[in-house]
């Protein structure tokens, strides 16, 4: 089916030219397009639950927008999209952003409806492969497995221009997301780290508590204690089987000094809060002293996320044909608690350097570093291999990129990219492997008018 739908998408762009010439009152509409197909392939594993290890193309991407001004300061327009990035998307059309826009004057406008979110230097213009060099986006940065969550919101948003080269943007509403999303992935994931960590902890005190009182020497204790709390740890599992989004907010700054020609500085917030229902395995601590008790027993649970955010600083410098630029962001999962325990907040951090330089109108080259850690307190996993018996190298991924990128005609681009990649984020299809150190090739073709 997806074939069939990019296919009618071509088609359509190359003919659009005659068909706008044959209704003239169309002339006040602004119509654009893109639609791409990626190929992605990896020397071992799969990559964003893509079977990268026997190369995909499950790696597509269709829109068109449509917007005209309704009245000299009223702008109203709208995007269909439709994805294909392994699970995500599966070729659904689905409304990416739409809103009305009124423009009070240089110091403020405002937006309604589904509007774009700003988050980073890059993230609203992230679909368009013409502004970029590269094929993925730094993902310690402009997380893919979340471009449903970042992508739009649906509120109010407040924006303008002010004096010495500052720039706003004040966005509220609500982020919809659904059970499948990658976000709940990861809150589930960083929930139940944080479970099995402290169920790890308090079950080795425990029972080394215990055998010490009654005469084991305190290494053997320990030992035994380690053995039984990474034994609890290890059949938690929860998972998230509703959730419903509340309060969103998205705050932007941005700078672009007058006495520095190509610089621009930017700051950007978005906090998420949810009420999210959970299936959860839990260690059942009645086990410890009757051992008829089953050690693990399964739960529903409801639990409020104060706030997911993401706080992103920013740097970009532009002279001649080269851009330099650099991003650090810093991620909260913040939850209220669970099961009437307190939980700890997982702090998560991402940052990336790139350079990118354009040769004779055609060709650019492209190279970038993003280091992506997914607790902060244990960013080297020890503590996560310890008490899970899992891989440590899990709990991050640092991905050094390089890019080609050829310019066929003025809308036709084709790009080659390759990923040396250290760490196990996002990782599947390991089959026993532990081996850190791996890589990603992609390329792709795109189109856009």
């Amino acid at each position: 089916m997806k074939r069939y739908i990019i296919l009618i998408f071509i088609c359509i762009t190359f003919l659009w030219p005659g068909l706008s010439m044959a209704y003239e009152g169309l002339e006040d509409v602004e119509i654009h397009g893109f639609v791409s197909q990626g190929f992605l392939i990896s020397d071992q594993y799969d990559f964003y639950g893509i079977k990268t290890e026997e190369g995909s193309f499950e790696y597509s991407t269709a829109g068109i927008n449509f917007s005209s001004n309704v009245y000299t300061d009223l702008r109203i327009g709208a995007q269909f999209l439709v994805r294909d990035f392994g699970e995500l998307g599966n070729d659904q059309i689905e409304l990416d952003w739409a809103y009305g826009d009124y423009r009070v004057n240089n110091y403020m406008g405002i937006r309604g409806g589904k509007v774009k979110i700003a988050h980073g230097l890059y993230n609203e213009t992230r679909d368009i492969d013409a502004v970029r060099t590269s094929i993925l986006l730094p993902n310690a940065i402009y997380l893919e497995q979340l471009r449903d969550i970042y992508s739009g919101m649906k509120g109010l948003s407040v924006y303008g221009e002010i004096p010495a080269g500052f720039s706003y943007q004040a966005t509220y509403g609500v982020t919809p997301f659904t059970e499948d999303s990658y976000l709940l992935d990861d809150i589930d994931d960083s929930l139940e780290r944080n479970v099995k960590l402290a169920t790890s902890a308090q079950v080795s005190a425990a029972v080394a508590a215990a055998a010490i009182a009654q005469g084991v020497p305190a290494d053997v204790a320990a030992a035994i204690g380690t053995a039984k709390g990474a034994e609890a740890a290890s059949g938690i599992v929860i998972e998230s089987t509703d959730s419903t989004a509340h309060n969103t907010k998205n705050f932007a700054l941005q700078w672009a000094p007058h006495f520095v020609e190509g610089l621009r500085l930017s700051g950007t917030y978005y906090g998420s809060e949810a009420e999210t229902l959970m299936d959860a395995t839990v260690f059942n601590s009645a086990s410890l002293t009757d051992p008829l008790q089953p050690k693990h027993v399964k739960v529903p649970v409801t639990i409020h996320i104060d706030e997911v955010s993401s706080t992103i600083v920013s740097a970009e410098y532009i002279f001649g044909d080269t851009i330099l630029s650099g991003e650090y962001n810093m991620i909260k999962v913040d939850i209220d608690s669970f099961m009437g325990n307190p939980v700890k907040t997982t702090d998560v951090l991402g940052w990336a350097v790139s350079a990118s330089h354009r040769f004779k109108d055609r060709y650019e080259i492209g190279m970038y570093y993003a280091d992506y850690i997914t607790d902060l307190d244990d960013a080297n996993g020890k503590d996560w291999e310890r008490t899970t018996g899992q891989s440590k190298f899990e709990r991050y991924l640092r991905d050094a990129c390089l890019s080609g990128r050829v310019d066929i005609t003025e809308g036709w681009i084709f790009k080659l990219e390759g990923h040396l990649m250290r760490g196990l984020d996002e990782v599947t299809n390991r089959d026993g492997s532990d081996d850190p150190t791996w890589y990603l090739f992609a390329s792709k073709v795109s189109y856009s008018f």
